[in-house]
């Protein structure tokens, strides 16, 4: 059988009408371009790194957290204990307790949000 153009625009047509139409639904191009993208996988990619993105641009965002030390020192040499006889007792060791809070000098915090939201700028460009 010879395809003839017109069969063969005929043709075109009918497996295009066939892909538009799935299990009885007909979509616009719009919908049917929605639809493509939601399926896409390099744009669920792209949009799960936009959320990386989000998440690095918050956590740059917080200030650091206060620290809590706990120090203990044990004397261990008997000619130094007030009673050589129990080295565990409270008169040979000390535990004392420091808060600390990190300081950020010279803008590092702003240079920090600035880092991260340049990250961004730079992802959404890519996509």
């Amino acid at each position: 059988m010879k395809i003839t153009w017109s069969r063969f625009w005929l043709l075109r047509c009918l497996v295009l009408s066939i892909c538009c139409t799935v299990i009885g639904q007909t979509y616009t191009l719009r919908d049917a371009l929605l639809k493509a993208a939601n399926n896409n996988s390099d744009i669920k990619t792209e949009e799960i790194k936009l959320g990386y993105t989000k998440a690095d641009l918050a956590s740059a965002r917080m200030r650091p957290n206060l620290l809590l030390n706990q120090q203990f020192l044990q004397l261990m040499d008997r000619q130094f204990m007030p009673d050589p006889s129990k080295p565990f007792a409270r008169e040979n060791h000390q535990v004392w307790y420091q808060l600390t809070k990190p300081m950020q000098l010279g803008r590092q915090h702003h240079k920090r949000v600035e880092l991260a939201r340049q990250g961004g700028e730079t992802r959404t460009q890519e996509w």
